[in-house]
This record gives structure tokens, sequence and C-alpha cells, in this order.
């Protein structure tokens, strides 16, 4: 989100260039950017099955947004499923038949008068291998237990999820439309906290130290909102000359007091 912040306020650095200046009662230009977004996008091919919200909802973390099927998916599971049943039912047989051997190896070995020296080690050798056919049943249990949570880990992520709470800033997404993986269907943005990311020209970049509190002017918001400077670049922009920093905001007087992520504002310096 930072860097797309960044990116839209160099173009409108470059834009407006010849008009921000170091007039302080007229500001600088500024852009306002949400601390925590994030896009929920398709892992694996899927098809929409429900869009729980909408543009502009407000959600919390770990609510489900949006649920898409694969029936691709569904198969591989049930096929996942059937071959860990018939790992589990060969351990079974393979257990059998080694207690079955040790038990036969047992009372001859108790007799081994009664029987040749190559009977015996027949029977050892057998032990050997029902053994080995254990270990190795008991290895793909393993194995397909380890294949099936991941296919259902897969499933499971097929409902996308809130990470935090947020409001819904993008939403498609239809019922029975096919997304590929990494396609986006929402996109979330913490209005709770908002920032304000600026540049201003290196010859006035003074000012610019953390704690210093900034007026922001909103068009068509009779009273600024106050702000913060949390951050300030170490460096001059070599494309525009221009020291970039982040502030703050730091409250709201009202909640048609907010502010839409991605304005266009401009920033006044308070008294140190």
């Amino acid at each position: 989100m930072r860097q797309r912040t960044r990116a839209v306020l160099t173009s409108l650095v470059f834009l407006v260039a010849a008009r921000v200046t170091a007039d302080e009662t007229r500001g600088y230009l500024g852009v306002v950017f949400a601390l925590h977004t994030a896009d929920l996008a398709a892992k694996a091919p899927a098809t929409v099955q429900t869009v729980r919200v909408r543009l502009g909802d407000s959600v919390k973390a770990g609510q489900v947004l949006v649920i898409l099927e694969s029936n691709e998916l569904d198969q591989d599971i049930a096929a996942a499923r059937a071959g860990l049943w018939a790992a589990r039912a060969d351990s079974i047989r393979m257990a059998a038949e080694l207690k079955q051997v040790t038990s036969v190896l047992d009372r001859r070995e108790k007799v081994s008068g009664a029987f040749t020296q190559e009977e015996i080690e027949s029977l050892v050798a057998r032990k050997v291998s029902a053994s080995a056919n254990l270990e190795s049943a008991r290895a793909k249990i393993a194995e397909r237990v380890a294949t099936l949570r991941a296919l259902e880990d897969r499933k499971q992520s097929l409902a996308l999820r809130a990470p935090f709470s947020a409001q819904v800033t993008w939403c498609a997404g239809t019922r029975g439309e096919y997304v590929s993986p990494g396609q986006r269907l929402v996109r979330l943005a913490s209005t709770k906290d908002l920032w304000v990311r600026f540049a201003v020209p290196s010859s006035d970049g003074s000012w610019l130290v953390p704690g210093r509190r900034v007026d922001v002017l909103v068009e068509g918001k009779g009273s600024p909102l106050r702000a913060e400077i949390r951050q300030v670049s170490p460096e001059i922009d070599s494309a525009t000359g221009m020291i970039f920093a982040e502030a703050a905001v730091l409250a709201f007087g009202t909640p048609k007091d907010r502010v839409p992520v991605g304005s266009v504002v401009r920033i006044v310096p308070g008294k140190p």
C-alpha cells in the first residue's frame, strides 16, 4: 500500500511541482492512505459460490467474505481419502502377516531340533521382509495423511476470510464465475487509523521532524484534521527533489469527518 501511495504521490508532485512552494499557508501536497490493507485472492483455480460482502461494508477479523468451490479439488480429496484407506488396509494386512511369521518362528525355535537350519533361516527372512513391508506401509500412511491434509487446507482456503477488522474498498466476483490463482476478489483497508504521505521541497524540509504536528487540509471540509509526523525519509528523492514524510491522523470529530483513502490533501505545518 505504501508503494502504491508513493507512486501516486510522485505522479502528483510532477503534475503540480510548479505550484508546490514554500508558502506554508498554502500547504504541501499529500495523499491519504491506510496503514493496513489486504487483497483477498483465489489461491487455486475455482468457481465463485458466494460473495457475502459489498462495497463499503465493515467486516471483522476472521469473517468469511467469499466462498469458492472447486470440483477438481473435491475429486482430489476423495481420491486422497481412498488412497489413505487403502494404505491403512495394507498396514493391517502387513501387521497380521508379521505377527503370524513371528509366532511360527518362535514356536519352531523352541523345538529347533525338529526343523532344519534352512527352514529356520527361511522364516527369519520372511519375518525381516514382513517387518520391512509393515514399515513401508506405515510410511505410506504418513505420506497419504500429509497429502490429504494439504488438500483439506486448500479446501479451507476456498473460504476467503478477513485478516483484520476493516472496510471493503473493492469487491468483485459473481456466483458461478471462474477465477484463476491470484485473481483479486476483495480489497480491504483499515480506515480506523489513517495516514498521510506528503512531499516537501528539500529547501523547506528543515521543519520535518517526527512528532511535529501538522494540519491536514481537505477540500470541501471547513476544519482541518490534525496529524503528527511519524516518519521522514533520510534522503532527497532524486526524481522530484522532494523529501517524503508520513504523518498519522490523530482523530476524527465525527464519522462524516473521515476522509476516503486516496484523497489528495494539503499539509500545513503546525506550531513547533
